[in-house]
C-alpha cells in the first residue's frame, strides 16, 4: 500500500468516527432506527415540534411542565407523544395550568392522529372550584390512542356546552393495554369518555370517574373487548345508580371477551340491548329498571351463538337473567303470601308462599316483627300468642326478595266446643239441643232393626205352614 492509499484510508476513517459522534450527540434530531426524536420540555418545544412536524418523528417528554393554552393536533399530522424513562417507575406528567382559559387542553382536528404513551395528562382539579375547567382533556376530531402506561386523570369540566370530563369523542378512540382514564367528571354526560365516533377498547381501566354515565356516556358506537370500567358514580355519586359505568342511551354497544364492567353498571334504552361478539368471562353489572315483564332482552347474540357460560358472566339485581333463542332475557323472581290474616289467641295457620321460580323456595326465611304478638317457624305456620298486630316477612336473600302478611290477632281464644254446663263434648257432637241425635249409639239402633225384621220374617213363615197343614 502506497503512502497516498494510507493517506486516503485514514482520513475515511476519521471521517467515519466523526460521523458516529456526531449522530449520537444530535440524536434528538438525527434520529435513530429510522425515527427522528425530538426532545420535549416545556410547552413552547411541544408547540413548536407540532407545528414544525416532520412524518416519522417521535415526540418524547423529558420533565413534567403545564400548559397554558389549547394545544392542537392538525389535520395530516400523525403524532407520537412518548414520555423518557427518566427514572423507573416515574411517569412524567403535562398539567393543566392554573392560567389556562376556556375549552380542552389538547384538540385533535378531524384527519390527524395524537398517539400517547407512558405520559400522564392531568386536568388540575384538586378538588377546589377555582380548579374546575371547562372542556375535557382531549377533544378528539380524528384519532386518538391510549397506549401502555398513557393516562388522562383529574380534570372536571363544569360547562354545560362540552361533554367527557377526560375524552370528547367525536372520532376515532382507541385504549389499549396499559391505559387508564380516572378522577374526571362532568355532570352533563361522560365522567370519563363522552362517545359520539368510535370507541374500541381492547385494555385498559376507566374508574373513579363520576357523571351521566359515569365511565362512558354511549351516543355513537363502542366495542369492548377487553380492560375494566369499574368503581365509577353517577350523577348523585353513588355506584349503584343507572348507568354508573356506561350509559348507553342512544348507541350501539358490542362486547366481548374478558372485558369486566363491575362495581358500577351498565344501562341501556329500551330496544337497544347489549350485542355479544364472542365469548364472556365477565363479569358485567348491568342495571335495569323494576318491573320489567319477564322475556325482556338484555343482550342478543351478533354472529356469535349464546351459550350458558356467557349468560353467567351477566349479573341484573332484581333479576334472574336466562338463555332463550341466542339471546338474553329477564325472569323477575317472586314470593307472594296473604295479604292480610286475622288469627284468634292461639291458632295456628300456615302461611302458603307461591314462588318463582321453583328454586326461590330453597331458601326461604320467616320473620315476625313481633313474636310475643305472632310467631312463625321455619316453615311458615303461624300462631296467635296475644291480641294486637304484626308482620310476618319471607324473603330470599339469594335473589333479594321479600314479602309481608300483616297479621292481626283478636281477644278471642281458639277451644274444643263445649256444652252450656261446661262439658266437652265429641266433636260430632251438636251443641245445640234441637239437633238430631247422631252419637255413637246408632249403631245399636241399626242392629235392633235388623233383629226384629228377622223376627217378623220367621213369624209369617210360621203362619203359612200351619194353614197348609
Amino acid at each position: 500500500m502506497n503512502k497516498t492509499t494510507k493517506k486516503v484510508s485514514l482520513i475515511l476513517c476519521i471521517t467515519m468516527v466523526l460521523l458516529v459522534c456526531f449522530s449520537l450527540a444530535n440524536v434528538q434530531t438525527s434520529g435513530v432506527w429510522g425515527y427522528g426524536l425530538k426532545l420535549i420540555d416545556n410547552e413552547a418545544n411541544l408547540r413548536d415540534a407540532i407545528e414544525n412536524y416532520e412524518p416519522g418523528e417521535i415526540l418524547v417528554v423529558q420533565s413534567d411542565f403545564e400548559v397554558e393554552e389549547v394545544i392542537t393536533i392538525p389535520a395530516g399530522n400523525n403524532i407520537i407523544l412518548v414520555g423518557d424513562d427518566v427514572s423507573p417507575g416515574l411517569i412524567l406528567k403535562i398539567t393543566r395550568g392554573q392560567q389556562f382559559p376556556t375549552g380542552p387542553m389538547f384538540i385533535v382536528d378531524e384527519g390527524a392522529t395524537f398517539s400517547i404513551e407512558w405520559i400522564i395528562f392531568d386536568g388540575g382539579y384538586t378538588g377546589t372550584e377555582s380548579t374546575e375547567s371547562t372542556g375535557p382533556i382531549i377533544e378528539n376530531n380524528g384519532t386518538l390512542i391510549m397506549d401502555n402506561r398513557s393516562a388522562l386523570v383529574n380534570n372536571k369540566d363544569k360547562s354545560a356546552a362540552s361533554h367527557g370530563g377526560a375524552v370528547m369523542n367525536n372520532g376515532t378512540f382507541t385504549m389499549n393495554s396499559g391505559s387508564q382514564i380516572t378522577g374526571c367528571i362532568n355532570g352533563y354526560g361522560g365522567g370519563g369518555v363522552y362517545n359520539q365516533g368510535t370507541f374500541t377498547m381492547n385494555g385498559g381501566e376507566i374508574s373513579g370517574n363520576r357523571g351521566d354515565g359515569g365511565g362512558v356516556q354511549n351516543n355513537g358506537t363502542f366495542v369492548m373487548s377487553g380492560g375494566g370500567i369499574t368503581g365509577n358514580l353517577g350523577y348523585n355519586g353513588t355506584e349503584s345508580e343507572a348507568g354508573s359505568g356506561i350509559n348507553n342511551s342512544n348507541g350501539k354497544f358490542y362486547i366481548k371477551g374478558s372485558s369486566q364492567i363491575s362495581s358500577n353498571n351498565i344501562s341501556f334504552s329500551d330496544g337497544n340491548p347489549i350485542k355479544i361478539t364472542g365469548a364472556m368471562t365477565g363479569p358485567v353489572e348491568v342495571s335495569l329498571q323494576p318491573g320489567l315483564a319477564d322475556g325482556t332482552t338484555v343482550c342478543i347474540g351478533d354472529g356469535y351463538d349464546l351459550t350458558q357460560t356467557d349468560v353467567d358472566a351477566f349479573a341484573a339485581s332484581g333479576y334472574i337473567l336466562l338463555l332463550e333463542y341466542n339471546k338474553i332475557v329477564t325472569l323477575a323472581p317472586t314470593i307472594k303470601i296473604d295479604k292480610t290474616v286475622t288469627l284468634a289467641k292461639g291458632e295456628t295457620k300456615r302461611l302458603d308462599a307461591s314462588v318463582k321460580p321453583d328454586d326461590v323456595a330453597d331458601n326461604l326465611i320467616w320473620s315476625s316483627s313481633d313474636p310475643d304478638v305472632v310467631t312463625v317457624d321455619s316453615s311458615g305456620l303461624i300462631k296467635g300468642i296475644a291480641s294486637g298486630s304484626a308482620v310476618v316477612t319471607v324473603s330470599n336473600s339469594d335473589y333479594d326478595i321479600k314479602a309481608s302478611s300483616d297479621i292481626k290477632v283478636s281477644d278471642n281464644e281458639t277451644t274444643d266446643p263445649v256444652d252450656p254446663a261446661g262439658a266437652v263434648k265429641d266433636k260430632n257432637t251438636p251443641v245445640s239441643g234441637n239437633s238430631t241425635d247422631t252419637g255413637d249409639h246408632m249403631p245399636w239402633v241399626n242392629f235392633l232393626a235388623v233383629m226384629a225384621i228377622c223376627a217378623l220374617v220367621i213369624f209369617s213363615v210360621n203362619i203359612i205352614k200351619r194353614r197348609r197343614i
